[in-house]
């Protein structure tokens, strides 16, 4: 909420169009996305941020390919003419160099591990030794029972599929069942939830919703999740259970969270044949571990995280939900043409252009291609810049290769592209010409020569090796 007094206006900045308005007054608002930002032309961006005072970069921990050469376009822009920036990210394991990418100095750097949360979060790690199956979601059906029962509060389940939500539903009715509790986790009476579920379309939530169970399946009928929603969010219902894909839209809290495995299948190929156990992404985990919130019970000293998953995961997991997220670059797959059509096309258009150099040929010199040169002056914008020198291991480099490994990424990006090389000059060779060169008319033979592999200049202490060494001045760490 902005005052009115102020009269600040919030727009989207959605495609090219919407510049024109940006710049026109002040006190402007502007909210866009990585998606949005790769479509708009450099000179174009450049032109409408002179008026600009602030740039704000949300969910930093969610950096990826896309989102950081959308913050590079904009630190190329910003940082000359020296406009402020503040960036939001989850908890990080090592935010330096985040922050000395962003231009943040060490007095403006606040960073905070998960256990400093004003409502702490108590995490237990439970393992199995099945591997991922329904027989291993049967057997966390007790475990996620006890830890429901005695929650001071209301319990969110995260399950690792869709089909999950009602076989875990089902499971627990049984298991209050055995019990003799014939209301299981429902705390308003039986007659005033009746007239309620008349309205669901899913007949398959009316038993559930009588225990005080309920379950969110995405493309259900709107009207039954907003009824499992509103249920949930007055008390009714202290159960929720939820696959794990609806941690970035569920819009209700609980003091309890729990997550039946943190594997999940993934499906593809023709017929869904090929099928693969994946683990839970870390961003998911730790988006999961925000649902838990202090309960309003005088018993409950902060939230509470369960987690049931294979012993091989348990101290990963551990030590994510403890110190907080690793974050690491992805953008060497842009320079291998590996990710998508509209960021790999974003980066080449951030690119001056400049004409390819020739094939090269057997006995003649070698034309340099000023186009890596440009590469590597703008990679030194990126975040990939400050990780290879920090952690040269993750990106498949030595200590002391840095340079190497960036110039292989480097040739990845123009190997086999349509403009690798350009037009072949035709030059006559009297050495393969039977014909006298100087007659009018008179045909030409050329010699291609060998790859352009096998003659490439390794020389360390070329041009776009000099630009990149000189990006490492006061980033790269000494040797111990």
């Amino acid at each position: 909420m902005t005052p009115k007094s102020k009269r600040i206006t919030v727009q989207s900045l959605t495609s090219p169009s919407n510049l024109k308005d940006l710049g026109k007054t002040n006190g402007v608002i502007a909210v866009t996305s990585p998606s949005s930002l790769v479509r708009i032309d450099h000179e174009e961006l450049a032109k409408c941020l002179r008026t600009v005072s602030l740039v704000v970069f949300e969910d930093l921990h969610l950096l990826d390919e896309q989102y950081e050469l959308a913050i590079t376009q904009l630190l190329s822009i910003i940082k000359p003419n020296k406009i402020r920036v503040v960036g939001i990210a989850s908890s990080l394991n090592d935010p330096s160099d985040l922050a000395s990418w962003l231009g943040v100095d060490s007095f403006s750097n606040y960073a905070f591990y998960p256990k400093d949360r004003g409502n702490p979060v108590t995490v237990a790690v439970k393992t199995f030794p099945l591997p991922h199956s329904a027989t291993l979601l049967r057997m966390m059906t007790k475990p996620a029972y006890d830890v429901v029962k005695t929650a001071p509060g209301q319990t969110i389940l995260f399950v690792p599929s869709r089909a999950a939500c009602k076989a875990v539903a089902n499971d627990m009715i049984t298991q209050s069942g055995t019990e003799m509790d014939l209301n299981g986790f429902l705390t308003a009476p039986r007659a005033d939830v009746e007239p309620l579920l008349t309205r669901l379309r899913d007949i398959s939530l009316h038993e559930p919703l009588l225990h005080g169970i309920g379950f969110l399946i995405p493309g259900a009928a709107p009207a039954d999740m907003a009824l499992v929603l509103e249920l949930f969010a007055s008390g009714v219902l202290r159960v929720l259970i939820a696959p794990r894909e609806t941690c970035w839209t569920l819009p209700v809290r609980a003091s309890t969270v729990g997550l039946m495995g943190a594997q999940y299948v993934t499906v593809s190929g023709r017929d869904g044949i090929d099928r693969r156990v994946v683990d839970y992404p870390r961003t998911e985990i730790v988006k999961m571990q925000g649902f838990a919130v202090a309960s309003a019970s005088h018993l409950a000293e902060g939230g509470r995280m369960f987690v049931m998953c294979q012993s091989e995961q348990a101290k990963s997991i551990s030590a994510l939900l403890t110190d907080g997220l690793p974050l690491e670059s992805a953008f060497p797959s842009v320079l291998r043409r590996q990710s998508g059509n509209e960021t790999v096309a974003a980066f080449g258009r951030m690119l001056p252009y400049r004409q390819p150099p020739p094939r090269p040929q057997v006995n003649r010199r070698r034309n340099p291609d000023y186009r890596k040169r440009d590469v590597m002056d703008l990679l030194g914008w990126t975040y990939f810049a400050r990780r290879i020198a920090s952690n040269p291991t993750y990106y498949e480099a030595d200590r002391g290769e840095e340079v190497e490994c960036v110039s292989r990424l480097v040739d990845e990006w123009f190997r086999g592209s349509a403009d690798e090389y350009g037009p072949l000059p035709v030059i006559p060779d009297s050495t393969t010409s039977n014909t006298d060169p100087m007659k009018d008319n008179a045909p030409v033979t050329v010699t291609t020569g060998l790859a352009a592999s096998e003659i490439e200049d390794k020389d360390p202490s070329s041009a776009a090796a000099e630009i990149w060494n000189s990006r490492f001045d006061g980033i790269r760490p000494e040797p111990s």
